[in-house]
């Protein structure tokens, strides 16, 4: 077996003053498993939105408009169980209709804002949630008045 320099024999016996045979193995075991440990336990960061994900039950009030010929408005109030889950990092997803859902941004006073979308509201708790939407064009489009319950 090559022996060490004496230089870094030093420098590794003042780091790691272990001993040989099988107590020296030992020794580097435990600090193997504390180190191992120690990046193995990292907790998550806290998310502010935890409190909102979940079944929630919602009713949405559907204003139907139509400006074009003799126009219309057509209003109808829907009973929906619904969903809201993570989309990514900065985005929740909320189910409120059969094949319907809106992505949002949440902010740390439960204030919604839709990047894509004509929407805005707000959780005056961690389980009711109000929000307004807009989805449509010019003489014709469609307002959701959605109101949620956590369950």
């Amino acid at each position: 077996m090559r022996k060490m320099p004496q230089i870094a024999q030093i420098f590794t016996d003042s780091i790691f003053p272990l001993k040989k045979g099988a107590s020296g193995i030992f020794q580097i075991s435990i600090i193997f498993i504390v180190i191992t440990l120690m990046y193995s336990c990292e907790k998550k960061p806290f998310n502010y939105r935890n409190k909102y994900i979940g079944n929630w039950e919602f009713t949405t009030n559907i204003t139907e408009v139509n400006l074009h010929g003799e126009g219309s408005i057509v209003e109808n109030t829907v009973a929906y169980l619904g969903l809201i889950s993570y989309d990514s990092k900065e985005q929740l997803k909320i189910n409120f209709l059969d094949n319907m859902e809106v992505y949002v941004e949440v902010d740390k006073n439960g204030i919604i804002s839709a990047y894509k979308d004509l929407g805005n509201g707000v959780f005056t708790s961690k389980k009711i949630m109000e929000y307004s939407l807009k989805r449509g064009g010019l003489g014709a489009w469609i307002n959701y008045k959605i109101s949620g319950i956590k369950k």
